[in-house]
């Protein structure tokens, strides 16, 4: 009997000490969770911040394409018709150019 009692005094220790382990032992698994569940919602935060600003970006570049059309548009109106200054200015060349040419054979001629 005394056998027995010993045994369960024993088995009685080594429980306690095994109970003490697996305490310690869930706790720093809630710790290692409770940081493990920070880091993800630190990182779903900068998730979400980084898809903000990409959509920002998204945003700018396609105003900046739609302008650089709107752009290259206006350069080939611009080539293709010229404005009346333009006009005015190429006639009142051609009259310069003309009157030149006139005094040139003029002088030429005597």
């Amino acid at each position: 009997m005394e056998d027995e009692v010993q045994k369960l005094k024993s088995d009685r220790s080594l429980l306690k000490k095994t109970l003490l382990k697996e305490r310690e032992e869930h706790k720093r698994l809630e710790r290692r969770f409770e940081d493990l569940d920070l880091d993800l919602r630190k990182k779903c935060d900068e998730v979400e911040s980084l898809e903000l600003v990409n959509s920002q970006l998204d945003a700018k570049c396609q105003a900046l394409q739609d302008q650089a059309k709107g752009t290259a548009q206006g350069w080939s109106l611009w080539k293709s018709r010229p404005s009346d200054e333009v006009l005015r200015l190429q006639k009142g060349l051609s009259a310069v150019q003309e009157d030149l040419r006139a005094k040139i054979e003029e002088n030429g001629g005597k």
